[in-house]
């Protein structure tokens, strides 16, 4: 990493690592592996390289044990950068494409799709809600699982009189130390279990009713 501005002292960012089909669409969450010229990000930055104007970095990278095919390929499809005088750095895949930094590892796919156990509502939630005048944003609770590859992505849908629907998407996103998180709710290390958190808007003058609700994903 580079930076031309002689008066920054620190360096810092991300990058991200997906799996990519072959046309470079991506399949899955995209890991984010932070860095830092300080010694608090997950890449280790080597030790000839110890200013912001030129550091190099290093990081082993695990592919997941389980994928959607016997054969996935893995790319960094984004590089951000940040250093302490306000200037930022953000590469996206199609400019990274162009050095061809891919792997591609034989793995087991997965044989078993996400299930959750329950749907909730929170604890200290109402118990009715009113929208004659204007929308109302219901929050749930979603205890997912999925136990070889992991969650990624669902969505919610809530059922009501007359075929009324409403529905809201959601996701797990990794942060830079390995921790995930879903909606509002903190998970833990990785996503094979994780409780999700999703609003779903429920329109104005919808009809009253108490409909199913699902996950999916």
């Amino acid at each position: 990493m580079t930076d031309g501005n002689t008066s920054a002292a620190t360096v810092s960012g991300d990058v991200y690592v997906r799996q990519v089909t072959a046309d470079g669409g991506g399949v899955g969450p995209a890991f984010d592996i932070s860095y830092s010229l300080q010694p608090n990000g997950t890449a280790m930055v080597n030790s000839a390289s110890r200013n912001a104007q030129w550091s190099t970095y290093s990081y082993d990278f695990d592919v997941p044990q389980y994928t959607a095919q016997d054969s996935a390929t893995w790319a960094v499809v984004k590089v951000t950068a940040s250093d302490d005088q306000g200037d930022t750095l953000t590469v996206g895949k199609n400019r990274l494409s162009e050095f061809a930094g891919t792997v591609t590892a034989e793995e087991p796919v997965d044989s078993t799709g996400p299930t959750y156990e329950d749907v909730s509502l929170p604890p200290d939630g109402a118990t009715y809600l009113y929208n004659a005048a204007e929308p109302v944003t219901v929050a749930y609770s979603i205890d997912v699982t999925d136990a070889e590859s992991g969650f990624y992505k669902g969505e919610v849908t809530v059922a009501g009189p007359g075929g009324q629907t409403a529905s809201s998407k959601f996701k797990v996103v990794t942060a830079g130390d390995g921790t995930s998180t879903c909606g509002p709710n903190s998970g833990g290390w990785g996503s094979n279990d994780i409780i999700c958190g999703v609003s779903v808007t429920i329109p104005a003058g919808a009809a009253a009713g108490r409909g199913p609700s699902h996950a999916s994903g």
